[in-house]
């Protein structure tokens, strides 16, 4: 095979990975079970790039492919009631400096985030501040929602020490957000997220010994099997719950813009696959001359 068939075959095998999005990962308790439990395991964070807005299409399956009654929720303590909050990776990007303001993207892949904690090693910082989520306006540009504004500061001099590096806010999902850092005559500092957090959710899911669950998400879940409501008869009936997890959750790229529809990926891999067979028919018809 030429490289040129070989790059061929690396374009469709790309366009069918992006055609079928989503994801999956096993199910399963962190101790064996004696009987039918209640199981609830924290989603990954890599899952929520592939989730839609309510995370209706993440469902689970057993070992015969069928939908098993399950629930997605946050993660609440018993007392208060209070949503216990989870890590999440988030990675920053300088953006440079445009009308006096400093910019760094802080790429999320679409995880719940409600509070970040930044780093600055400068002992005597203060600056204003404003957080946006970005999301891919239809037909091009970006729109971006105001979540947070006010100053952020640390001093550390002569044995006086104050921190306040915590951006907080509603929670919500984006791909992106931009944190602006008021840049007077264009002076930057370099800052880093020390963490981010937000609500923390988890998959329940009533388990029996001996059988596999799969954790999916992706554009075409089944039908709903009322599993909100089944959950909720079980715990009535105080069912167990014991603590699971998610093994080896593997995902297509996420959703950083609108996606192309199956058809068209299929139609640009087909395209792409006929000109670099055209081209060399054309190669090897001018050397046989």
């Amino acid at each position: 095979m030429t490289r040129w068939a070989c790059m061929a075959a690396a374009v469709c095998q790309v366009t069918a990975v992006a055609a079928a999005g989503g994801g999956s990962g096993a199910l399963v308790p962190e101790t064996p079970l004696t009987g039918e439990h209640l199981v609830a395991a924290p989603l990954p964070a890599e899952l929520f790039a592939a989730a839609d807005a309510a995370l209706g299409n993440v469902w689970v399956e057993d070992d015969a492919g069928a939908r098993v009654p399950s629930v997605i929720e946050p993660v609440t303590q018993q007392v208060p009631g209070e949503t216990v909050l989870a890590e999440y990776p988030v990675y920053a990007r300088d953006a440079g400096v445009a009308d006096g303001w400093q910019r760094v993207d802080l790429a999320a892949g679409g995880v719940p985030l409600s509070r970040l904690t930044l780093r600055t090693d400068d002992p005597l910082f203060s600056r204003p501040y404003t957080l946006h989520g970005l999301a891919p306006r239809e037909g091009g540009g970006v729109d971006e929602t105001p979540l947070a504004a006010g100053t952020l500061a640390q001093i550390d001099f002569q044995g006086v020490a104050a921190t306040n590096l915590t951006v907080a806010f509603a929670p919500r999902r984006f791909e992106v957000y931009r944190l602006r850092l008021g840049a007077a005559n264009g002076a930057t500092t370099a800052v880093a997220v020390a963490r981010a957090e937000g609500p923390a959710w988890q998959v329940v899911v009533p388990m029996r010994p001996g059988k596999r669950y799969t954790l999916r998400v992706g554009d075409d879940p089944p039908p709903d099997d009322g599993g909100r409501a089944a959950v909720a008869a079980l715990r009535t009936a105080g069912a167990a719950t014991a603590a699971g997890r998610v093994e080896g959750f593997t995902a297509a790229p996420g959703r950083a813009g609108p996606r192309l529809g199956k058809t068209h990926l299929l139609f640009l891999a087909m395209l792409t696959a006929g000109g670099v067979l055209l081209w060399t028919l054309l190669r090897a018809a001018k050397r046989m001359r």
